[in-house]
């Protein structure tokens, strides 16, 4: 257990951090009220070690669904081109446009931030929206170079 002292106890009423140094190791640690750690560490979303913020959970979730499925999906040339909605782990649905895999997630009763639809390309630079991937084909794989490109819809 720590004891702070006079000054320390004024520095951390006044809701200023508290800098001490472990003397044996020389290690510096920053002391806050713990109202301000539980916020801090609230903000941080699991992903992966990482996190993100600014991505609601739900939503954050359907994507990595989205992205994780995208190589294996992209292997039948039927989806080429289509669209996929996405709720958390689940695969909505798979349509000719983005309105239609809009619609079909708001017929299910699910609201914005809940769900994504992404386009069934393979994507240029092969980075989701959040930053990184890990998956075990890569978008490459998932297309036959042979294959003559398809025109936008």
């Amino acid at each position: 257990m720590i004891e702070l002292n006079t000054e320390q106890r004024q520095a951390m009423a006044q809701g200023q951090p508290v800098r001490i140094i472990d003397p044996l190791t020389h290690e510096a640690y920053v002391l806050v009220r713990s109202e301000e750690y539980a916020r801090l560490a609230e903000a941080r979303e699991p992903l992966g070690g990482q996190s993100h913020p600014k991505i609601p959970p739900m939503l954050l979730r359907s994507q990595q669904a989205f992205w994780r499925d995208l190589p294996g999906l992209l292997m039948d040339r039927r989806n080429h081109r289509k669209w996929a909605a996405y709720h958390g782990e689940d695969r909505v649905a798979i349509t000719p446009s983005e309105v239609d895999a809009y619609q079909e997630c708001l017929r299910r009763g699910l609201t914005r931030g809940e769900f994504y639809v992404g386009k069934l390309d393979a994507h240029p630079d092969g980075i989701p929206p959040w930053g990184t991937i890990e998956c075990d084909r890569s978008l490459y794989e998932a297309t036959d170079p042979g294959e003559a490109p398809l025109d936008d819809e």
